[in-house]
C-alpha cells in the first residue's frame, strides 16, 4: 500500500544497468504483435509470489514522501533509497525471496502478453468500458481524462499498451473510476505495458506490469499494483482510501465512494446550516444586482449588517425579503423564533466546519502543491497545508452519491472566468470545501459545492456558484449569483 499523494517512485538512470539480455524471454518477444491465444478475460494470470510485495525492483527503488505498507524487494540489484518513506513490511534486498518474486513476475508478464485482445483502443479518457481485454498498438496517453469501468466488483479489465512492440503509458491528471461508484479491487484491473509508465497527479486503479521504469509523481494510488520488468517492479497493495475501512480511519460513505458526508442538518430545518444558501456571522453584502436562490441567515450580527439588498421587512418581522433573493432573509434581531433558529444554525455551521477539518488519513495529500487547475478529481478526502488555487478549469467526477471533502489550512482562490464542472452525476451538495482562510471566486467564474470558511467568502463580479456559502465572518457578493444545490 502506498499512502500520501506526495509520492515519487523511480529508478535512477545510473542504476538501471539490468539490460534486456538478462531476460531473454522478454527481450526477444518485444516485436511480437497481438497474440492469437484464446481470450482469458474471465480470470487473470497469477502473479505468484510477486503479488506479496508492496514494491519489488530489478535494480533500485527510490521512495520519497510516501508510506509503504507491505514488503519491499530488489533483485538482482540491491539499492533501496528512502526519504521520508517508512516501510511497515520486510525489506528484501538481493535475497532469495526477491529473486523468486522476479521469476514469478516474468512468468506473469509473459502470460499477460499472450492474452488475445477483445478490442483495440486509441484513447483512454472519456471511455466507459465493460470487462474485457483492451489493447493499444503503441503508446497510451491521457491528460485530464477519466476512464470509467462499468461492471461488477468481480469483473476483470485488462489493458495492454504497446502490443505491436513498443509503447508507454503516460497519464497526467488521469483518473480511473467505477461507474457504480464503489471501489474496484486492484486485482480486477491489470495494465500490461511494453515500455515505461509515467503517472503524474493521477488517481489510478489496477495492477501494472511494465517492461521499463515506472515513475509516480505526487500521485494518489488508492488501489494499485505495479510490476516492472527491467528497471523496477512496484506492487502497491489495494490501498489507502476512504472506501477501504481496514486501511483508513475515516467513516466510509455508506451510499457511494468517498468519505462519509459532512452533516449540515436537515434541509428545511431553520436551525440547520443546510437550510441556507448563505449563512454568516458578521455580515452579508451585495453589489446590486446579485441573485440568491435560497434563504440567507446572519447571526449574531443584526439585519443592519445585511447591506446592498434593500431588505423589506415582513409584517411578522420574523424575516425580510429582497428582489435579489428568491427566499427569505433572517437576522438575529428579527422576531422569534429567528434568533433561536439562527443561533442553532450557526452552531450547525461551526460543527460542520470542525467535522470537515477533523477528518484524517487523506486519500490525496498536497495534490499539485495546491494548484488543482486542469485536474479531474475523483471522490475522496483531499488535504493541503497551503493555499489552494484553481487557475484553470476543474472537473469533479463521480456518482450521484459520491462524496468529496477538500481541506486547506490556507485560502481558496479561483481565477477569473474559470469553471468547475461536475461529471458522471456528481452533485454539489456532496462536495465540501473546508477553508481555514478566505475563499475568493474570481470574476465570471463558476463554482460547485459547499464552502465552509473559517473567515470570509467573496464572489467577484459575475461569479456564479451552485452550492452554499457558509462563512464564520462575512459573505460578499459583487453582482454575483448563488443557487442552493438540489437535494
Amino acid at each position: 500500500m502506498l499512502r500520501n499523494a506526495r509520492l515519487c517512485l523511480f529508478v535512477l538512470a545510473a542504476l538501471a544497468c539490468w539490460s534486456a539480455t538478462s531476460s531473454p524471454s522478454l527481450a526477444s518477444d518485444r516485436a511480437v504483435g497481438k497474440s492469437t491465444s484464446p481470450p482469458t478475460s474471465s480470470s487473470a494470470p497469477s502473479l505468484g509470489t510477486s503479488g506479496t510485495f508492496a514494491i519489488l525492483a530489478g535494480t533500485a527503488v527510490t521512495c520519497t514522501n510516501a508510506t509503504v505498507a507491505g514488503n519491499v524487494g530488489v533483485s538482482p540489484g540491491s539499492a533501496i533509497t528512502q526519504t521520508s518513506c517508512p516501510v511497515t513490511g520486510t525489506i528484501n534486498a538481493a535475497n532469495a525471496a526477491a529473486a523468486r518474486a522476479q521469476t514469478d513476475f516474468f512468468a506473469a508478464y509473459e502470460a499477460f502478453r499472450a492474452l488475445r485482445c477483445d478490442r483495440t483502443l486509441t484513447t483512454l479518457g472519456g471511455q466507459t468500458l465493460l470487462p474485457g481485454v483492451y489493447c493499444f498498438d503503441a503508446a497510451a496517453t491521457s491528460t485530464g481524462g477519466v476512464l470509467t469501468l462499468d461492471g461488477p466488483a468481480n469483473g476483470l479489465w485488462i489493458f495492454k499498451v504497446g502490443v505491436l512492440g513498443t509503447g508507454a503509458l503516460t497519464g497526467t491528471g488521469f483518473s480511473v473510476v467505477s461507474r457504480a461508484g464503489t471501489p474496484l479491487p486492484c486485482n480486477s484491473v491489470f495494465w500490461w505495458v511494453a515500455d515505461a509508465v509515467t503517472l503524474t497527479d493521477s488517481n489510478f486503479v489496477g495492477s501494472i506490469l511494465a517492461g521499463a521504469a515506472v515513475t509516480l509523481t505526487m500521485t494518489a494510488f488508492t488501489r494499485i499494483k505495479a510490476l516492472l520488468a527491467f528497471a523496477v517492479f512496484i506492487v502497491a497493495a489495494c490501498g489507502n482510501d476512504s472506501n477501504n475501512p481496514a486501511s483508513n480511519t475515516n467513516a466510509r460513505n455508506p451510499a457511494g465512494a468517498g468519505p462519509a458526508p459532512v452533516s449540515l442538518g436537515s434541509a428545511g430545518d431553520p436551525g440547520a446550516s443546510g437550510s441556507y444558501a448563505i449563512l454568516a456571522k458578521s455580515g452579508i453584502s451585495s453589489v446590486p444586482g446579485s441573485a440568491v436562490t435560497g434563504d440567507m441567515g446572519l447571526s449574531p450580527a443584526a439585519a443592519s449588517f445585511v447591506t446592498g439588498f434593500a431588505l423589506i421587512a415582513d409584517s411578522t418581522n420574523v424575516f425580510a425579503t429582497s428582489t435579489q433573493v428568491a427566499g427569505k432573509v433572517f437576522a438575529s434581531n428579527y422576531a422569534v423564533p429567528s434568533p433561536i433558529n439562527l443561533t442553532t444554525a450557526i452552531g450547525s455551521m461551526e460543527g460542520a466546519y470542525s467535522d470537515a477539518a477533523s477528518r484524517t488519513t487523506p486519500d490525496f495529500l498536497e495534490l499539485g502543491t495546491g494548484n488543482i487547475g486542469g485536474q479531474t478529481l475523483v471522490p475522496g478526502l483531499y488535504k493541503w497545508t497551503s493555499t489552494v488555487t484553481i487557475p484553470a478549469n476543474l472537473v469533479i467526477a463521480g456518482g450521484a452519491n459520491d462524496v468529496w471533502i477538500f481541506q486547506t489550512s490556507g485560502d481558496l482562490t479561483m481565477a477569473a472566468a474559470k469553471i468547475v464542472t461536475l461529471s458522471g452525476g456528481a452533485r454539489a451538495k456532496n462536495i465540501f470545501w473546508q477553508v481555514a482562510g478566505q475563499a475568493t471566486l474570481g470574476a465570471n467564474s463558476h463554482f460547485e459545492g459547499v464552502i465552509l470558511s473559517k473567515t470570509a467568502i467573496t464572489l467577484q463580479t459575475g461569479a456564479t456558484m451552485n452550492g452554499r456559502a457558509l462563512a464564520q465572518t462575512q459573505v460578499a457578493l459583487q453582482q454575483a449569483t448563488i443557487t442552493q444545490p438540489a437535494q
